[in-house]
């Protein structure tokens, strides 16, 4: 499996950990000062998105795996602005989103992600919350909590006896569900099988008019994740020829 982690403690990304970065060309990521920064090089006329795609091979369906990250999103001004949904949903205003994104390797359109959000609802207030989404087949379904952090860790969950997929969100006082899914039914059901796999990936989204400077702290800290391929046995001393009995233990 893809375990591995990254404190982004360089002066440049890690080529090999980070696969490929893509999305909006008005937005990129860029490290520094010990953190993933996201920006966008000019203001939005819809969602910018970019995405960075953790790089050291997939998770595997059949065994459990966690990824988590912690994000920074701080109270930045958001703009006053407001455009017209294109798609016909009226007004929109300024929005921000960062979070943690899981993806069926085998089908692009299956993919879920948790979140921390920051946005305007009307010219004078703004609002916070911890959001999921879950796709299949392209068709999204969306949950949210309200929460007033600035900072949360946020966690992928995959545990492959129950088939279910939780995304997960601490604000700094214990985790917290905001939506789960089982994959393995019908209505949620991915098509995986003991030998599909996830891709794990990093979302910063800024949208409808919001611009985003480096100098607004928006980042990701402290990657990582675990799962069976991690938990080597560690040797604490140079090991000796010796026999041991059918149940019984050995110190090494």
């Amino acid at each position: 499996g893809g375990t591995g982690s990254d404190d982004f403690a360089g002066g440049a990304l890690d080529q090999i950990n980070w696969s490929a970065s893509y999305g909006s060309s008005s937005t990129e990521f860029s490290q520094g000062s010990g953190h993933l920064y996201f920006r966008t090089k000019s203001a939005p006329d819809g969602y910018e998105e970019r995405i960075l795609q953790w790089g050291k091979n997939s998770m595997p369906y059949g065994q459990d795996w966690t990824a988590s990250v912690t994000v920074n999103l701080p109270n930045f001004t958001l703009s006053t602005d407001t455009i017209e949904d294109p798609n016909g949903g009226g007004i929109l205003r300024a929005a921000t989103e960062f979070g943690l994104q899981v993806m069926n390797q085998d089908d692009p359109n299956d993919y879920a992600w948790v979140s921390l959000y920051y946005g305007r609802n009307s010219n004078t207030t703004t609002f916070r919350q911890f959001g999921s989404a879950f796709s299949k087949d392209d068709a999204r379904t969306f949950s949210n909590q309200n929460t007033t952090t600035t900072q949360a860790d946020l966690r992928t969950r995959w545990d492959s006896s129950s088939r279910t997929l939780y995304l997960e969100a601490n604000p700094g006082s214990g985790w917290i569900e905001v939506s789960s899914h089982n994959l393995g039914s019908d209505s949620s059901s991915w098509g995986m099988g003991d030998s599909s796999s996830f891709v794990i990936r990093i979302m910063g989204m800024s949208g409808r008019i919001q611009e985003i400077s480096f100098n607004d702290e928006v980042w990701f800290d402290d990657f990582s994740v675990t799962g069976p391929s991690s938990n080597k046995p560690v040797l604490l001393a140079e090991p000796y020829h010796h026999f041991v009995k059918a149940g019984d233990s050995a110190t090494m």
